[in-house]
């Protein structure tokens, strides 16, 4: 399933890239992008956290930064 809010295009395609992605890591993909703080209401907003190795743990901040 996907539901993106912003279309992306790249070479290779976006997509492709985090397939190969998880099959190199066999962890589940996020897509991200910086957005201005002004904008922050507008989205659902990540916050990185300490990993292991090439792993990071990711968790979600509503609009209230909490």
């Amino acid at each position: 399933m996907i539901l993106a809010d912003d279309l992306l295009y790249g070479k290779p395609p976006v997509m492709q890239q985090m397939i190969e992605v998880f099959d190199h890591y066999h962890s589940p993909v996020i897509g991200v992008e910086e957005i201005p703080s002004s904008e922050t209401k507008s989205y659902g907003i990540v916050e990185e956290g300490v990993g292991k190795g090439h792993h990071q743990d990711v968790g979600y901040r509503g609009e209230t930064g909490t």
